[in-house]
């Protein structure tokens, strides 16, 4: 039987096992929703606050 190697172990201690956290998945439902959610408020937010830098600097 084939076990992980000494190497992949210590790398998945130090990094938490979080290797599976970053790989491409597409978002469905909730996180879809949430995912435009926070860019539409990103992006109203750097619009906001460049209109507020430039209302200011009159």
């Amino acid at each position: 039987m084939m076990q992980p190697s000494k190497q992949q172990d210590a790398l998945n201690a130090l990094s938490g096992g979080a290797s599976d956290l970053f790989q491409v998945q597409k978002s469905r439902g909730f996180e879809a929703v949430m995912k435009r959610v926070t860019a539409v408020l990103t992006g109203v937010w750097l619009i906001l606050g460049l209109l507020l830098m430039i209302i200011e600097a009159r």
